[in-house]
């Protein structure tokens, strides 16, 4: 579990502080040199000057559960709140996967807690993407395409009924639960499909290589130790 978390802390932070650092100081630019932009309704943020979702996005917590009354985001960089989504996701993926036993209770109630009903509900989504990449391999090129044809058609309606599908959205408990379903799916069916037309054909792909260590006379030899390499032809 180890590789697996430095991988995604590292993954999310290269991203997380310099985000932070330039939304911080492009905000503050602009707010000097174009208040009358910055201060009108058309930005999405509630106080440039509130550090409160700049220390929740650093931690990975903007929008979950304990926090979700406050701003979602830091400054106006809204597409920012997606991140502690991805954070809640991994998590949850790693201890469903390498943990067992009570740590594997306990830490998944953590997560599930922290993250809470907004973040969950979308769960599946990122699931469904992570199942698609571990079984590329297993798509032929004909569902491919087809999962591609859906996407770009789930696309192209929701850019026409995107005003119908707010308004629907506005009766359900969720905020923006259909227009982010719709445009998740959509993703994951082209990213999907795509990852799949664009991956070597069987031929190119690693193999495994197992090698059989030569037995030495006397009492050098060795037992029968397999040695496993990969390589790429």
């Amino acid at each position: 579990p180890r590789p697996y978390s430095a991988a995604r802390v590292s993954r999310l932070w290269s991203v997380v502080i310099p985000a932070l650092v330039v939304t911080f100081a492009c905000d503050m630019i602009g707010l000097r040199l174009f208040p009358e932009v910055y201060l009108s309704d058309h930005v999405p943020s509630t106080k440039l000057d509130d550090l409160r979702p700049y220390i929740l996005s650093l931690l990975h917590l903007q929008g979950s559960w304990p926090f979700h009354s406050l701003p979602h985001f830091p400054g106006t960089n809204g597409p920012f709140w997606s991140l502690s989504y991805e954070a809640a996701y991994y998590a949850l993926f790693g201890i469903l996967l390498f943990l067992k036993g009570w740590r594997r209770l306990t830490l998944t109630a953590v997560i599930l807690l922290l993250a809470g009903p907004y973040i969950l509900v979308l769960a599946p989504l990122w699931f469904a993407g992570a199942a698609l990449w571990h079984w590329r391999h297993r798509i032929g090129n004909a569902a491919a395409t087809l999962m591609i044809a859906v996407g770009l058609t789930l696309w192209v309606q929701f850019f026409r009924e995107i005003e119908a599908i707010r308004m629907f959205d506005e009766a359900l408990p969720f905020p923006r639960l259909t227009e982010r379903y719709t445009a998740g799916v959509a993703t994951v069916l082209l990213i999907g499909g795509a990852q799949v037309v664009v991956q070597p054909p069987a031929d190119d792909r690693p193999r495994l290589c197992v090698q059989q260590p030569k037995r030495l006379p006397g009492r050098h030899r060795r037992g029968g130790n397999v040695v496993a390499r990969t390589y790429t032809h």
